[in-house]
């Protein structure tokens, strides 16, 4: 999201970020749907349909050029998160710390389609099976995403503009994921993590800079 607020604008990355996640989601839960724990994927649901609901709420409110400040600041934060050794993340929280987390996301999720990194978090102390982990967080992007679409077009934000971006952007994420599936075992995951941080904290203050 970042770099594609910086390619094509704060609001038609929004839209294309969630088209995309839409389209991702759906793809994945549908492939390893056996493996969705489904009362987790309910709680998931219903904490950040709240958190999101908050997110949408304050997109109305607050102006553009802020929300992309506060967001460089958070893609910094996170990148900057995403160095320090896994095991800081990995202790025992408590339940409502978990909840928060998820309200948290649901909040990132209705401001900047980014709630992906805190649920991670909750998914990482919930999910001990990776495909179960991958599944439902699929899912509940699968499903959020339909009524961040719905949200986006009873405003009037989806144009032909943003319409014709997912369409030239959704082979190549297809493409993308295609070949992620046949290179992950082979993939050093500490040096792709390295990369993917490094770049996050690249454009968190590009985004900071563009202001």
């Amino acid at each position: 999201l970042p770099l594609a607020i910086l390619l094509v604008g704060f609001d038609d990355a929004r839209i294309l970020a969630t088209g995309l996640s839409l389209l991702t989601g759906l793809l994945v839960s549908f492939r390893y749907r056996k493996q969705i724990k489904r009362a987790k994927l309910l709680e998931i649901l219903f904490v950040m349909a709240i958190g999101t609901a908050c997110g949408l709420l304050l997109d109305r409110l607050l102006e553009a050029p802020f929300l992309i400040t506060v967001y460089g600041i958070v893609t910094i934060g996170l990148a900057i998160a995403g160095f320090l050794p896994q095991k800081i993340f990995s202790g025992n929280l408590s339940r409502p710390v978990l909840v928060s987390i998820l309200f948290l996301a649901g909040i990132m999720q209705g401001l900047f389609v980014a709630g992906g990194a805190f649920l991670m978090v909750y998914a990482m102390h919930e999910f001990p099976d990776k495909t179960e982990f991958r599944a439902t967080c699929s899912a509940v992007w699968g499903i959020l995403n339909w009524f961040m679409l719905l949200n986006y077009a009873l405003s009037g934000s989806i144009n032909p503009v943003n319409l014709k971006l997912i369409a030239l952007c959704s082979p190549v994420v297809l493409g993308v994921m295609f070949l992620a599936e046949l290179l992950q075992a082979r993939i050093n995951q500490t040096a792709f993590s390295k990369v993917t941080n490094s770049l996050l904290l690249v454009t968190g203050l590009v985004l900071l800079v563009s202001r």
